[in-house]
């Protein structure tokens, strides 16, 4: 058995669950099987233990439908998720703004290849073009990239969320001042 070398998955990095191939699934099924049809069953808090150790909650999963709402001052923030495993292509993530009073001000949805192609980007990318610049590898185009990516990533880490999430218990101060966003329409 392999060790965990991290507790937990929270949070999310990815809204939708990386596509696993039909042998993976059919392998998170098997294992399913074997927890939920052991002759003698998962006890509750060794199943919760599996819930969040192994992100089974969310990777695997046939389908995932998950709504979180935001109640602001100037109405209501709603993000929803669908995934679907046997219907990928339908998968999206989507940002709807509502006014205070119900309106939807703003509806912006991203397909999972247009998660996925941003994630690569943010993520892997990045990183790989990083590398190469250190070792003095990289291309004028490969350079032009990465400015583009941190520009990018500067303009969305202007906003405090990670910090102040990540500042819970400490004694620092949960409210944000305002900010100007350099992000693009």
């Amino acid at each position: 058995m392999a060790a965990i070398s991290l507790v937990g998955c929270a949070p999310i990095a990815v809204p939708l669950p990386h596509r696993m191939t039909d042998d993976e699934r059919a392998s998170i099924t098997d294992e399913w099987s074997r927890v939920l049809d052991a002759p003698l069953p998962i006890g509750r808090q060794a199943l919760l233990d599996l819930l969040l150790l192994q992100c089974v909650y969310y990777y695997g999963m046939d389908r995932i439908d998950y709504r979180a709402e935001k109640d602001l001052a100037s109405g209501r923030l709603v993000i929803e998720v669908h995934a679907n495993a046997a219907h990928p292509d339908a998968d999206s993530l989507t940002m709807t703004r509502h006014g205070p009073d119900g309106s939807v001000v703003r509806v912006e949805r991203w397909t999972r290849a247009e998660v996925e192609r941003t994630s690569d980007e943010l993520g892997r990318v990045r990183t790989t073009l990083r590398e190469r610049v250190k070792q003095d590898a990289a291309t004028d185009a490969e350079r032009e990239v990465l400015r583009e990516l941190d520009a990018r990533v500067s303009a969305a880490t202007e906003f405090r969320f990670w910090e102040i999430h990540s500042s819970r218990g400490q004694g620092v101060s949960q409210q944000a001042e305002p900010r100007t966003s350099t992000l693009q329409p």
